[in-house]
This record gives structure tokens, sequence and C-alpha cells, in this order.
């Protein structure tokens, strides 16, 4: 194998996978070059690159511009409610969310969870015995 630097072995995708010595004599072999352009590769890569067209770049849009919190609407004839379950307007099906329902139950016992009091626990304790949940 070849030295790069005085380092380490350096091998090429030719060579097979080196194999460590025994005790004292063993050497790390996780450590390859990273860089695909080993010995004399990048010119040759640069030659064909520059043989074949290449892609031209897409002109990126500007991005727009962003509105203060104390402009003027930009749609003053949509409803404040619009997205809202309630109130005038369309309601949270324009909003395009997967639908999410939850229970009552799920709701307590997820905050049941990180209530060091437990009165949420028991106020779901309550609801499960009168059949509320």
């Amino acid at each position: 194998m070849a030295q790069q630097g005085g380092k380490r072995p350096v091998r090429t995708k030719t060579q097979a996978k080196p194999v460590s010595g025994p005790g004292a004599l063993s050497q790390r072999t996780d450590m390859v070059a990273s860089d695909p352009n080993v010995y004399g590769d990048r010119k040759a890569t640069q030659e064909l690159m520059s043989a074949a067209p290449m892609a031209k770049a897409r002109p990126v849009p500007a991005p727009a511009p962003i509105t203060s919190l104390f402009s003027p609407t930009e749609r003053p004839s949509e409803p404040i409610t619009t997205g809202n379950p309630m109130g005038p307007g369309a309601g949270p099906e324009v909003l395009n969310l997967p639908a999410r329902t939850f229970s009552a139950t799920q709701t307590l016992s997820k905050l049941a969870q990180n209530d060091p009091t437990g009165q949420i626990e028991m106020i779901l304790n309550d609801l499960n015995a009168r059949g509320v949940v």
C-alpha cells in the first residue's frame, strides 16, 4: 500500500481491505481516504466534466417580503376567524391538515402524565366513574 503524507496507509478502490497485525503491531484499518480523487484522479475527472455538457443553474426567485405586524391587512375581505372551527369564514378544512381526533380520555391521560399534583388523574377517574368519557 502507498503512503500518503507519511501518516497512514491509504488504499485505492481496487485494493482489498487491509488487515491489521496482532497485538502491539495492530493498526487502525478504518481510517481510509475519504477523498475519491486520490493519485491524479482529479485531473481525469475535470477533463470528463469539461467534455460533458453541464446543466445550467436555474435562477432562484427572491423570497416574499416579510409583512410587519402593524401593517394593514393584505386580505381585507377574509374574516379573521378563517381556519378556526368557529366564527365566520372557512373552517379548519382549508388548512389541509391531517385529520386528528382525540378523545377526552386520551387528552386527559396525556396531561395526567405531567401533572405532579395528581388532580388531572382524579378528574379522569371521576369522569370514568360517571361514564362521561
